[in-house]
This record gives C-alpha cells, structure tokens and sequence, in this order.
C-alpha cells in the first residue's frame, strides 16, 4: 500500500531563509525509507493562524500523515501544540510520549517539549521537535506504527503478521 505524507517546517528563522530546513531534510529521508510519498512541504513561521492553515491544507488533501517539525518547546514563540490541538478529533499520546521517554536518556531537557500526536480524519498529524537529531529518533523508535496507525485509521482492522508489531 502507498501511503502520502505533508512536511511542515515551523520555524522563524527557516522562513526567513536564515536557516536551512536540516530536519524536514531528515524526515524526508526517514519517509522515503518508510515507504511514504512525500507529498507536499511547506515552512511557516511560528504564528499559530499560519500554522494551522497549513495544517488544514494538509488534512483537505487527505494526505495520511503530516509531520510537523519545530514549535514545541516552551519559549515564547513555540506554538505548534496550540495550532495542533484543534484540529485533532483522536489524541495519540503514545507517540508524543515516546518520543520525549527516549529523547530524555541523552538530553533530560527533552521533558520539556510539548509536541502532540493524533487523528484529524484520516491524517495523522505528529509534532517533533525541530532539532534534526531528535526527528531521526523519533522515526527510529516509532517509524513503524506510523504504517500501521494509517492503516487502522482507513479502515484496514486485519491484524497480520505484517502490520502487527513484532514481540521478542
């Protein structure tokens, strides 16, 4: 099965072009390893208006997954979650809970991001952080239940020995 992904990049110095977008860069890569179509990409800066303009874009396409990369932290201008947090009819905690368990081993300041993960619909709407690093970690532990998130959200309940996660 192909399945599409929506990059959104929020950053204020990406946007401006003082930048590089080095996570969206990553998260392409863990995509296209995963199997995903990359879709469509977009920056923004961290306005919560554009934010969730582009989230909605991403959810009218009926893309499967968008991942968003940067705004989580707690500084005054991080303000994914709040964009975010509207537009999710299904809340997955897991996958934001992971992500921040595992990132907490090499940097403890990991506890402090607020990035979610959920359902609009179809899509999967997951918020990383916007440090590169992070993003590669959070596919390596989690890319796999993306595929098989998508799935049960479509409507696809057969649980084979594909789709399911594997016991060691």
């Amino acid at each position: 099965m192909s399945w599409t992904a929506f990059l959104l990049t929020i950053s204020d110095s990406v946007a401006t072009g003082v930048r590089e977008d080095a996570s969206g860069e990553v998260a392409t890569e863990a995509l296209q390893k995963l199997g995903f179509e990359v879709s469509g990409k977009a920056v923004v800066p961290d306005e919560v208006e554009q934010i969730r303009a582009a989230l909605q874009t991403g959810i009218d396409r009926g893309v499967d997954l968008i991942i968003t990369s940067g705004g989580t932290g707690i500084g005054p201008r991080d303000h994914t979650p709040e964009a975010t947090a509207p537009l999710l009819e299904r809340h997955l905690p897991g996958l934001a809970e992971a992500v921040r368990l595992l990132a907490f081993r090499e940097t403890p300041t990991a506890l402090l991001t607020r990035g979610l993960a959920g359902m609009s619909k179809e899509t999967l709407i997951w918020n990383l952080p916007g440090n590169p690093r992070a993003v590669r970690q959070a596919f390596e532990l989690a890319g796999e239940v993306l595929r098989h998130a998508i799935e049960i959200a479509h409507g696809h309940t057969q649980h084979t020995g594909e789709n399911h996660i594997k016991e060691e």
